[in-house]
C-alpha cells in the first residue's frame, strides 16, 4: 500500500482509537473511584493493545532482577525470623540493598553480599592489627595493659575517621531535609517537600556504598561498627561485649564496654554472637530509603534545643520522627495532584524507570518505596507503617492488599494517638469507604480481613518463575 510520509495509516488510526477509548474508560473509573489508581500503569500491557512496532523482539526486555530480588527479600526475612538477639544487623542491611538493587538495575547479576561482607571482615582485620601493634608498644615500653574500654575506644577511633580506612558521617547527619529557621515557643516547626528524594541521599544507606564510599549515615556506621566488634570479639581480640548504640541517629555512633560478658556468655547455641546493638539502627536505615523514594511530598518536624546563653550557631537541631508523606499521598490518591508541574514531573521519571533509564529518583520511585514500607511493617512495631504501606499498595493498583492494610491499621489495638492525627484519621476512613465503594473487585471487609502482610506469610510467599520469556515494554 502507498501511503505519504507522516501520513497515518488505517491500522495505526484503529490503534489510537482504541488507545483513546481506553484512556477515557480509565478517567471514568478514576472519578467513579474516588480517584484512586491514578498512578498505576497508564497504558496496558496486553500484546495485543500494544502499538505494532512494540511486538518487535528489539523493543522487548528480560525480566532478570525479580528472582534476585525474591532471594534477597529471602535472606532478610531469615534474619528477621531470628528473635532480636540473634539477628545479624549487617547482612540484614546488605539483603535491603541487594533487593533494591536487582528492582531498579534488574540485572541478571545480584548483588555480591558476600564479597561485601569480605569487606567487613577486612576492617575487622585491620582493628585486630592496631590493636596487637598496640600490645606489643605497650609490652615494650612497660606501660600496663589497656583497659576493656581503652580496646573499644582504640578501635572506634580507627573506625570513625576521615582517613582510611575509616568512616565519616556526612554533615546533615541523619537526613537532608533542610533546616528550617522559624519555629514556635517550644522550638517545633512543621515544613514540607514537595519531592523528598531531591533532598535525602540513599547511597547513605545502603550498605554496600557506605562500605565503598566510607560514608554513611549514623544508623549505618552504627551497624558496620557492631559488626566488626562482633568480629572482635568472635576472635578474642576483644575481651567482653560492646554495647553499640546511637542517641537520636543524628550524631555519631557511641560504644560503651560490658565487662563481665565474655564470649562465652554471648555465644548462642546457632554460633552466632549475641546482637549488642539495637534494631532500631535498621529500622532507621530503611526509614531513610522510605524518604529517598517517596513519591509524594513530605511533611517533616524539626525541634531546636535551645539552651540558655547559647548562640545560633551553637544551638543544635534535633529531629524528632518525620511527620511522613501519608497524608499527601491519602488526598492525592482520592483526589488527584492539584500541581500539574510536580505531576508531569512524577509521570516523566516515572515513564524513565519503568524502561529501565538511568534517572535521578528526586521525583520518587514507588517500586523502592514499596519495597521499603513492606520492610518496615516486618522490622518495626509502628502501626502507623501499615497504613503508609495501604496508601502505596492504592497508588500501584493493588486494592485488595490495600483494604487489608488499611482494616487492620483500623482494628488495631495499640494506640495511634502519637502517630495518626485527626485528619489522618479521617483519610483512612475515607479511603476504606473508597475500596469497599469500588465494584470492580467485589472488595469487602470480610474478603480482606486477614490478608495484611506478616513474616510467616511472606516466608512462606514461592519464588518467581522466570522462564526469560520475553515480555513486551508498554509504551
Amino acid at each position: 500500500m502507498n501511503c505519504v510520509v507522516g501520513q497515518p495509516t488505517a491500522k495505526s488510526v484503529s490503534a489510537w482509537r482504541k488507545r483513546e477509548n481506553d484512556s477515557s474508560r480509565k478517567k471514568v473509573l478514576r472519578s467513579t473511584n474516588v480517584g484512586m489508581g491514578s498512578q498505576a500503569n497508564d497504558r496496558c500491557t496486553d500484546e495485543n493493545d500494544l502499538r505494532g512496532e512494540a511486538m518487535d523482539r528489539n523493543f522487548r526486555a528480560w525480566d532478570l532482577g525479580s528472582a534476585h530480588a525474591y532471594d534477597a527479600r529471602r535472606g532478610l526475612l531469615e534474619e528477621l525470623a531470628l528473635d532480636v538477639s540473634g539477628i545479624s544487623l549487617s547482612r540484614a542491611a546488605l539483603y535491603v540493598a541487594a533487593e533494591d538493587d536487582a528492582v531498579a538495575t534488574n540485572s541478571p547479576v545480584p548483588l555480591p553480599v558476600p564479597a561485601f561482607l569480605h569487606r567487613l571482615e577486612s576492617l575487622a582485620d585491620s582493628a585486630e592489627a592496631v590493636l596487637l601493634a598496640d600490645s606489643e608498644q605497650r609490652k615494650e615500653q612497660g606501660i600496663p595493659p589497656r583497659t576493656d574500654q581503652d580496646t573499644v575506644d582504640i578501635v572506634l577511633e580507627l573506625l570513625i575517621n576521615p582517613k582510611s580506612p575509616g568512616l565519616t558521617i556526612p554533615h546533615t547527619g541523619r537526613s537532608s531535609f533542610p533546616t528550617l529557621e522559624s519555629h514556635d515557643d517550644k522550638g517545633i516547626s512543621l515544613s514540607r517537600v514537595d519531592h523528598p528524594g531531591v533532598w535525602e541521599q540513599p547511597c547513605y544507606a545502603y550498605l554496600h556504598q557506605v562500605l565503598t564510599s566510607r560514608k554513611g549515615t549514623p544508623a549505618a556506621v552504627c551497624i558496620v561498627i557492631h559488626d566488626v566488634f562482633q568480629r572482635l570479639l568472635g576472635r578474642g581480640s576483644v575481651h567482653c561485649g560492646v554495647l553499640v548504640e546511637c542517641e537520636d541517629y543524628d550524631v555519631p555512633p557511641r560504644a560503651v564496654a560490658v565487662p563481665g560478658f565474655d564470649k562465652e556468655a554471648l555465644l548462642r547455641p546457632d554460633g552466632r554472637i549475641t546482637n549488642t546493638c539495637s534494631t532500631a539502627a535498621l529500622e532507621e536505615l530503611v526509614l531513610t530509603l522510605k524518604r529517598s523514594y517517596w513519591p509524594f511530598p513530605w511533611e517533616y518536624y524539626q525541634r531546636t534545643n535551645k539552651t540558655k546563653g547559647s548562640s545560633d550557631e551553637d544551638d543544635r537541631v534535633k529531629w524528632s520522627r518525620s511527620h511522613g508523606g501519608f497524608k499527601s499521598a491519602a488526598k492525592i490518591a482520592m483526589f488527584g495532584d492539584g500541581d500539574a508541574e510536580l505531576e508531569a514531573i512524577s509521570r516523566f521519571a516515572k515513564y524513565r524507570l519503568q524502561r529501565g533509564i538511568y534517572t535521578s529518583t528526586g521525583a520518587g520511585d514507588l517500586r523502592r518505596a514499596l519495597a521499603a514500607c513492606e520492610r518496615l511493617v516486618l522490622i518495626s512495631t509502628r502501626i502507623a507503617e501499615r497504613r503508609d504501606l495501604a496508601v502505596l499498595l492504592i497508588h500501584a493498583g493493588r486494592l485488595e492488599e490495600a483494604l487489608a492494610e488499611l482494616i487492620e491499621y483500623r482494628d488495631s489495638k495499640d494506640d495511634h494517638s502519637d502517630v495518626e492525627s485527626l485528619e489522618e484519621r479521617v483519610l483512612v476512613d475515607q479511603l476504606i469507604e473508597g475500596l469497599l465503594k469500588m465494584d470492580t473487585d467485589n472488595l469487602t471487609v470480610q474478603k480482606c480481613r486477614g490478608k495484611h502482610l506478616t513474616l510467616e506469610k511472606e516466608r512462606a510467599r514461592e519464588r518467581p518463575n522466570v522462564t526469560l520469556t520475553r515480555r513486551a515494554i508498554s509504551w
